[in-house]
């Protein structure tokens, strides 16, 4: 019950911002939108600090008004460009985290003596600025400095996260254009407690160390995607992340016995525009 309300909420929020988005946009663009969809599947791990993968469906959705997009899907997340000007975007987002145990499982049987982690549905904003990046002058790119901040609202891990990413863009011909940059991710006391603690209670019950994590940096690492032109309004789109623990969640015994530092996501989609 506790899963499906988290998920309602989701539903309720993505919806909240495809409006906000729309809101801001129509009355500042006389273009006409632009929709995008695309599915297909993903591996992405069980949970933070995990080694374990599992499958899920891969969305890529946006509604672009004229070179730029206000309302779309982003690296897990949902966003909506609310300013709409050239070297500026800002506004709400919103992202779904998995959790530890209960209904979401480990495949693990010393975790599984952890405390469970509820699902999280986080919401927050998100801040760039795109700057032009004239590496190769015959065509458009562009980098883009992104903060973002998002904080658990489903008493899931009760904490927040700040990320910061640079990202090149570029347009390399009619069919291939690409996406890729560094990021870097600040977790919250609470959500690292909730990740990356082992009580005494909890070292007993597991035979973990105990450990206490405090908050700060705790990853960093690259995505790039990649799409490509197919035919007329069909493109095929492939993304990639890599994610390497550091600092606390790294020295966790979660992480260090149990997990893996360094961990991937990956997924492609056929798309189409309408």
């Amino acid at each position: 019950m506790q899963a499906a309300a988290g998920e309602f909420v989701f539903v309720r929020l993505a919806v909240s911002i495809l409006f906000a988005g729309l809101a801001a946009a129509s009355p500042a663009r006389a273009e006409k939108p632009v929709y995008m969809f695309g599915l297909g599947p993903a591996q992405t791990t069980r949970f933070e600090g995990s080694d374990e993968y599992r499958e899920v469906p891969f969305v890529f959705a946006q509604i672009r008004w004229g070179s730029r997009y206000f309302v779309g899907t982003d690296g897990g997340g949902l966003r909506a460009d609310v300013v709409g000007w050239r070297f500026i975007e800002a506004g709400p987002e919103v992202s779904f985290r998995f959790g530890r145990g209960g209904d979401s499982g480990t495949d693990d049987p010393v975790l599984d003596l952890l405390p469970e982690v509820e699902r999280s549905i986080e919401a927050g904003g998100f801040f760039a600025m795109n700057f032009p990046a004239p590496f190769t002058p015959k065509i458009r790119d562009a980098l883009t400095l992104d903060g973002s901040y998002v904080e658990d609202v489903t008493s899931g891990h009760d904490g927040y996260l700040a990320r910061v990413s640079l990202r090149y863009r570029g347009k390399l011909s009619r069919r291939l254009a690409i996406q890729a940059g560094p990021f870097a991710t600040y977790g919250s006391e609470e959500f690292m407690n909730a990740f990356y603690d082992v009580t005494p209670e909890a070292s007993l019950a597991s035979g973990l160390d105990a450990f206490d994590a405090d908050e700060g940096w705790k990853d960093y690492g690259g995505r790039a995607t990649v799409v490509i032109g197919l035919w007329g309004k069909w493109r095929l789109i492939t993304t990639g992340t890599y994610r390497h623990y550091i600092n606390d969640a790294a020295e966790s015994p979660i992480v260090a016995e149990r997990g893996e530092r360094g961990v991937w996501f990956g997924g492609g989609a056929i798309s189409r525009s309408f």
